[in-house]
């Protein structure tokens, strides 16, 4: 979980959740989906192994394309700066939330409070 104002771009918030782009997650759902229909038509039932097989296979792949599209991000540069050097760790790290004021210093918004300041 995130926790940050609205204006943390969707890049930058999926990598601080370690939760891939949805269409990246869709992509490797899709895949999943036509290799058993593909086996059916043949009249063949995959086995869990073979799911696990191709689950680890299509997760890696989607890994590989969310880190090339970090490489030219449309937004979020200082949280992609901060976290891809350590990329897959921070995927598997094992705790999940991030405060408030965790984000907006990651995100680059850390300077919300002099803001306010100034503006009373």
């Amino acid at each position: 979980m995130v926790r940050g104002y609205r204006m943390i771009s969707r890049e930058a918030a999926s990598l601080l959740a370690g939760l891939p782009p949805w269409d990246l997650e869709a992509t490797v759902l899709a895949r999943m989906h036509d290799l058993r229909v593909e086996m059916q038509g043949r009249g063949e039932t995959p086995l869990p192994r073979q799911v696990a097989v191709w689950r680890t296979e299509f997760r890696r792949d989607l890994r590989v394309a969310w880190r090339l599209r970090l490489l030219q991000p449309s937004a979020g540069p200082a949280v992609i700066a901060a976290v891809s050097p350590l990329f897959e760790e921070w995927l598997e790290r094992s705790h999940g939330v991030l405060s408030f004021r965790i984000t907006q210093v990651l995100t680059g918004h850390d300077k919300f409070g002099r803001f306010l300041h100034r503006i009373k």
